[in-house]
């Protein structure tokens, strides 16, 4: 069942569709791109795109086939480096009075996002050009395959079970990270619900950065990067196949609106996260 997220806060949240809750076929997608992206995540934009019918299952035609060969793996390898970001502007986030053992949790769980966000940016762009081209795509859900145990996550708490004042870090952070009150929240910050102080450290070492322009420096060269990566992705796709279609005008304005949300914040969230592994070792 397709289920829709509320919240008592004023800030509109995007829809998405749980993987506990998922069909068949929109589940067996999940589970490809768990495999693909090597990590136990399916990021929130997929997530997103599954509450529009046909929405993922279009975008999987066409990007499916380049995250099974591994060639986003491998172009998006480097997109995620610091750059000119200051050493001076990490800093520790150890009052936020973790365990050792839960530190951990948390690093294994940026360093997730760290891999699958670089690839995600650059599967976005390659969408964007199929549908500015008209590229038609074969819409058959994966084939169920057997895949290694991948490593669990720290839970992601659904934001309606969030407190009301770690909500509104949260949601200080989702606009800090889009700019805007775009009602997408990063999956990752939610990951760390449950350490509010953590957060709220967060939040306010993020905040002095991005009103600097620290951030958003990097973002442009990543975005930059990842356009240039991307043209030269699309250009070598496989012709589309016999059974190709185009979406319909509804699908396509759902992904259009979605990637016209979720590049320029997944770009920040590889800046934020190479940030964020780096402080949580110190």
């Amino acid at each position: 069942r397709r289920t829709n997220i509320k919240s008592v806060d004023q800030m509109p949240v995007l829809d998405e569709l749980p993987v506990e809750n998922a069909p068949e076929g929109i589940r067996n997608i999940y589970a490809a791109i768990e495999a693909s992206l090597s990590v136990k995540l399916v990021n929130l934009v997929y997530r997103h795109l599954a509450t529009v019918p046909g929405a993922l299952e279009w975008a999987w035609g066409t990007v499916g086939p380049v995250f099974e060969n591994g060639v986003f793996a491998e172009r998006s390898r480097g997109l995620g480096t610091l750059g000119d970001i200051p050493a001076t502007t990490i800093v520790s986030l150890s009052q936020a009075g973790l365990s050792n053992i839960q530190s951990q949790k948390a690093i294994e769980t940026v360093d997730a996002y760290n891999r699958a966000n670089p690839m995600n940016a650059l599967s976005l762009r390659v969408l964007a050009i199929a549908l500015e081209t008209g590229r038609p795509a074969v819409c058959r859900p994966p084939v169920p395959v057997d895949i290694p145990e991948l490593p669990a996550l720290l839970p992601m708490t659904p934001l309606e079970r969030v407190a009301p004042e770690t909500r509104d870090t949260l949601f200080h952070l989702a606009r800090l990270t889009t700019g805007q009150n775009s009602g997408l929240v990063p999956s990752l910050f939610r990951h760390f619900a449950a350490w509010p102080d953590l957060l709220t450290g967060l939040a306010d070492w993020l905040e002095p950065l991005a009103e600097d322009g620290v951030i958003e420096r990097q973002v442009a060269a990543i975005s930059k990067k990842s356009d240039e990566i991307a043209r030269d992705i699309f250009a070598q796709l496989a012709p589309p196949g016999d059974g190709a279609v185009l979406p319909d005008a509804a699908t396509r304005d759902a992904l259009l609106k979605t990637i016209e949300i979720f590049p320029p914040t997944i770009c920040r969230m590889i800046v934020i996260g190479g940030l964020l592994h780096t402080a949580l070792r110190l």
